[in-house]
């Protein structure tokens, strides 16, 4: 019979990034607990399901964040001269996987894409600069699964990706 699994979850990042226009740039560099007060919306969920040894698997997650600071010229801030970022990223992996080993302690050996978007507004006073990207690339992986009880599991996930297929520009 098939078994299905919803699952929300927590994932953490971190975040550098650089503008550059000509002689004016303005740079950031933020840990998770730093974002967390750039962060405007966020969702992480995870939905599968399994027949016997084989399954599939869709795992979303969608992130807002935005910030403002004050553009330098060199090593001087521009009074007046603000720059807001938005960013938005979406990740959608989606696959198939193969299940070795008993309950308890598994193995999946996985395969399948991962669909990536990236948008990015960058304002610098009456300047606008937006940039988005969608691309979809191949992965593989593998996950060990290790049963605390019969609700509870403990998931270790990596996979490869890309491979020169379908990666951003």
């Amino acid at each position: 019979e098939w078994e299905f699994t919803l699952a929300p979850y927590l994932w953490t990042m971190s975040l550098r990034s650089s503008v550059d226009a000509g002689p004016v740039s303005a740079t950031s560099e933020a840990c998770f607990t730093d974002l967390l007060k750039d962060l405007d919306g966020a969702a992480q969920l995870r939905f599968e399901g399994k027949k016997g040894r084989w399954g599939f698997y869709l795992d979303g997650t969608y992130l807002e964040l935005s910030s403002d600071s004050r553009a330098r010229v060199g090593r001087f801030r521009l009074r007046g001269l603000d720059v807001d970022v938005d960013i938005t990223q979406a990740w959608l992996d989606f696959g198939g996987f193969y299940r070795f080993g008993d309950p308890g302690c598994t193995f999946d050996l996985m395969a399948g894409g991962r669909y990536t978007h990236l948008s990015t507004d960058v304002s610098v006073a009456f300047l606008d600069f937006d940039s988005s990207s969608d691309y979809v690339a191949p992965v593989v992986g593998g996950r060990l699964l290790f049963d605390l009880s019969e609700r509870w599991l403990v998931s270790l996930k990596a996979d490869a990706g890309g491979f020169g297929i379908g990666e951003a520009p």
